[in-house]
């Protein structure tokens, strides 16, 4: 979905499954930033990508929201 205040995608990921796992996403068109955000999308830190890629975390049944510019 759009991001509420700005034009940024949000993205929720959810681990199912109760083990720890890493997810990639890969987009359509390069990644100029990505945070982690809470519930309410206010950024909470920083996440690493590599061009179209972004890979994240996730621990045991966490929900994981991201804040990503394209």
């Amino acid at each position: 979905k759009v991001a509420e205040s700005t034009e940024e995608l949000i993205v929720r990921l959810y681990e199912a499954e109760g083990k720890a796992e890493k997810a990639a996403l890969i987009f359509a068109k390069p990644v100029q930033a990505a945070a982690k955000t809470d519930l309410l999308e206010r950024e909470l830190e920083p996440v690493q990508t590599a061009e179209d890629r972004i890979e994240v975390s996730l621990q045991p049944y966490e929900i994981v929201t991201l804040k990503v510019k394209i």
